[in-house]
C-alpha cells in the first residue's frame, strides 16, 4: 500500500490527528491521580468541579490541582470548591459570561 520512501516521509514531516479532551470521569481520575502523588485526597465535589471547569488541557488540570494544593499546604485554606471557585480561572465560565 504504501512504498517505505513515502510512508517515512509521512512520518518525518508530521502527522496532523486531533487529540480531543478525555471524558469527565477519566478528568476526575487523573485530577485525584495528581492530588494522590503530592499526598493530598481531593474531596469528591471538587474533583468534579475541577474537572467540569479545567478541560483545555491535562497540563491545565494538573496546574489547577497543584495551586490548589499549595494553598492549602502553604496558606492553610480548606481544599475545597469554594476555594477553587476564589482561584481557579475556569474557561467554561469566562466563555458563558
Amino acid at each position: 500500500m504504501f512504498n517505505d520512501g513515502a510512508f517515512q516521509e509521512w512520518f518525518y514531516s508530521g502527522l496532523p490527528i486531533g487529540i480531543e479532551s478525555p471524558e469527565k470521569t477519566l478528568r476526575i481520575a487523573i485530577a485525584r491521580y495528581i492530588a494522590k502523588r503530592l499526598d493530598f485526597e481531593l474531596p469528591d465535589d471538587l474533583a468534579d468541579f475541577i474537572a467540569e471547569n479545567e478541560v483545555a488541557s491535562i497540563r491545565q488540570l494538573e496546574g489547577a490541582v497543584k495551586l490548589l494544593v499549595a494553598r492549602t499546604t502553604l496558606l492553610g485554606e480548606d481544599l475545597s470548591v469554594e476555594t477553587g471557585k476564589a482561584h481557579l480561572t475556569c474557561p467554561k465560565e469566562k466563555q458563558n459570561g
